[in-house]
């Protein structure tokens, strides 16, 4: 059966365009072919060829793609059910809790497994496992591949994933969509996330091209630092001896600390030109769009130029329920979509929680917490837990503040203490009145 695949596929090569054919000719392991890769990459109007390896090596690229995987990697996902009040409660019995809160594999646990697959999915576009499922077509577990050994095939309205990563034996060349675990950034086809190194190949470039020269800047080979200055003509002979001296005692490890000039001769020093300093705010400037980019707020990036104490919690807030939202929401649909039956959907969810990014301050906290307490929606062991804390005695009672009530029960309230005179008509009171004075006469005339 496999064999037959292969040879329709192979068909499919000629009669077809792949997405990216040069992918077939990499090397399952990138370290070994480097430099074909790189050789594949995007060259940009700087000069500079851009690909997502040379991204990589930009220190603001770094930061971003760290921030965000590392950052939703540490969030816990958990596996929900939906009971018959509508209540949300984890689902620990099912299979799949385990391997989506715990351990997608044998090889990665759910924190490096976010991690890699969000690195690939934030550099490359796109990031791929194959999911192993047992002999009743239930997941068991996830491999994730190399995204540049994944090419794509859509032929006859049917897509199709060639794989060339050889790390593993036991898994398929030619695979259906229900067979791979697949986060894609924005995509032109549908089923390929373009890489967003090199949708902004320009930018990326002026970046790398600005850190190049940077470097040779402080290097000084860029500009020199200044000039000996000599009243008389010299030949070059003499020039060389002056120079080798001046270099022999006024740089590197073995210099003396003080250089002596003769002959008149003196040193000018060299200002950097403005034009050439410039640079630094081209550099500054790389690092906003390079943010821009990823949706990463400046403060993270340690530009704390436009910074504030209070605009900083918004901004972490903002890119709590912006930025990483937009991944953990990709990420939610992809396990249910995959990993979940048709019924199981019905009843159940992936969720993650962002609830201790989203704490604030310890002032905060505590407001949060007393005023759902106060109000009944927290017990004093529901604010125990969101702090951390283990349960106490007596601390699953809910409380609510009696000055607010439903205005058709305040007369009610401010009765329930009091008993009033029971009223009569006036009838009853002039029985009663009645009553009273017969008993009154019969008492007078038996004497007493």
């Amino acid at each position: 059966m496999h064999k037959k695949i292969w040879f329709i596929v192979q068909i499919c090569f000629v009669k077809i365009e792949i997405r990216n054919p040069f992918k077939l000719l990499r090397s399952s392991s990138p370290s070994s072919n480097g430099w074909m890769y790189e050789w594949f990459g995007t060259k940009s109007r700087s000069g500079e060829m851009v690909s997502e390896e040379s991204a990589l090596r930009l220190a603001a690229v770094a930061a971003c793609v760290r921030i965000i995987s590392n950052t939703i990697a540490g969030v816990p996902k958990y596996l929900l059910e939906e009971s018959a009040n509508g209540d949300l409660n984890p689902a620990k019995t099912n299979p799949l809790y385990f391997q989506l809160s715990e351990q997608p594999s044998e090889l990665y646990n759910k924190y490096n497994f976010d991690r890699m697959m969000l690195t690939y999915r934030l550099l490359y576009g796109n990031a791929y496992a194959y999911i192993h499922r047992n002999q009743y077509n239930e997941p068991i577990g996830r491999t994730i591949l190399y995204p540049w050994a994944i090419s794509t095939i859509f032929e006859n309205g049917k897509l199709y994933f060639y794989n060339s990563d050889t790390r593993y034996s036991d898994i398929p060349r030619v695979m259906e969509p229900w067979q791979i675990y697949h986060l894609k950034n924005t995509s032109i086809d549908g089923y390929t996330g373009k890489s967003p190194i090199r949708l902004h190949a320009e930018s990326i470039g002026i970046n790398i091209a600005s850190e190049s020269y940077g470097a040779k800047f402080f290097g000084n080979s860029a500009i020199p630092s200044g000039y000996i200055k000599v009243p008389t003509n010299i030949n070059p002979a003499q020039r060389d001896q002056i120079k080798e001296s001046w270099k022999k005692d006024s740089s590197g490890e073995a210099s003396s600390g003080t250089a002596v000039l003769g002959s008149g001769a003196d040193f000018v020093r060299l200002s950097v030109p403005p034009e050439e300093a410039q640079f630094l705010e081209t550099r500054k400037y790389g690092v906003r769009e390079i943010a821009s980019i990823y949706g990463v707020p400046l403060h993270m990036l340690a530009d704390l130029e436009r910074a504030t104490f209070s605009n900083i919690e918004h901004q972490t807030i903002q890119f709590v329920s912006g930025t990483l939202s937009d991944y953990t929401n990709e990420i939610e649909w992809e396990d249910e979509s995959k990993l979940l039956t048709r019924d199981e959907r019905l009843t159940h969810e992936v969720r993650y929680d962002y609830s201790n990014l989203l704490k604030g301050d310890v002032n905060s906290q505590m407001d949060y917490i007393i005023k759902g307490i106060q109000n009944g929606l927290f017990s004093i062991d529901d604010g125990r837990k969101f702090l951390g804390k283990n349960s106490v005695e007596g601390g699953n009672q809910r409380f609510i503040n009696l000055q607010m009530l439903p205005i058709e029960q305040v007369s009610t309230f401010h009765m329930a203490g009091k008993q009033p005179v029971e009223t009569k008509s006036n009838s009853e009171v002039v029985g009663f009145i009645k009553k009273q004075l017969d008993e009154h006469f019969i008492l007078n005339k038996d004497g007493k």
